[in-house]
């Protein structure tokens, strides 16, 4: 989710973490209770046991859940430029802000595992069939360290190359899609996966924006070329640690 610079400038998303967990808990215990008095109805002990059992299981995995919604504001990405652009590089920040403030963990060391990736999809008709073909042309794996005071803070680099993926876009049947998952570790927050869904503007960080071959166009236009899926996923190098 986008929101709109604050007050330093910086554009910050959020990936509305607390809202997916809330309808993932809803959903969960509706169905335990449903099955629960099934199971009750129909008098039968072992099924009676199984669905209590599995509600155990299901409290023991959704209660750090619940834990975290209250404890915790949803994870933001600061970007000092948004939308971004292709060729682009920006020193970017994954924070997470407790919602009760006044404790600092005194700067405990902080990391995380970032993934950008660029896919294309792209929808046809085969007879009667719908079809759609994913591709995964950019892929890029790197770690980062931080510290956390009263917030928890990590700061890296974002590279968004030009040669491989094209800008952000999506015609019904074609799309490329550009996303940077986050996914932390430390002792003194939550260590659950975030995820952006990022824009890529049409412009070279080079220079002017221009088309090139690899830009995608409409697939319904016959003389427009379509982003053709690459084999495998490209690695920039080995996995990359940033202080």
């Amino acid at each position: 989710m986008d929101a709109p610079p604050n007050a330093s400038g910086k554009t910050v998303l959020t990936c509305g973490q607390s809202s997916n967990i809330v309808l993932l808990i809803s959903v969960v215990m509706a169905l335990l209770v449903v099955a629960a008095v099934i199971a009750i109805g129909a008098q039968s002990l072992v099924a009676t046991i199984i669905v209590f059992a599995l509600m155990g299981g299901a409290l023991f995995f959704l209660v750090p859940r619940v834990k975290e919604v209250r404890s915790w504001h949803d994870p933001e990405l600061h970007l000092p430029e948004y939308p971004l652009t292709l060729g682009s590089s920006s020193e970017v920040r994954f924070v997470r802000r407790p919602k009760v403030t006044g404790s600092d963990h005194g700067g405990a060391p902080i990391a995380a595992r970032f993934t950008l990736e660029c896919e294309e999809r792209a929808t046809y008709r085969q007879g009667t069939d719908t079809r759609t073909d994913t591709s995964t042309v950019h892929k890029h794996v790197w770690t980062a360290n931080g510290a956390h005071h009263e917030t928890a803070s990590i700061g890296t680099q974002l590279n968004v190359p030009d040669d491989h993926g094209a800008p952000t876009f999506d015609l019904g049947n074609n799309e490329v899609r550009w996303t940077l998952e986050i996914e932390p570790t430390g002792s003194s927050f939550p260590n659950s996966k975030a995820s952006y869904t990022l824009d890529v503007a049409p412009v070279w960080a080079g220079g002017a924006g221009q088309p090139t071959d690899s830009t995608p166009r409409d697939a319904g236009s016959d003389s427009a070329p379509r982003p053709t899926p690459q084999d495998g996923v490209r690695l920039d190098g080995p996995e990359e640690t940033w202080a």
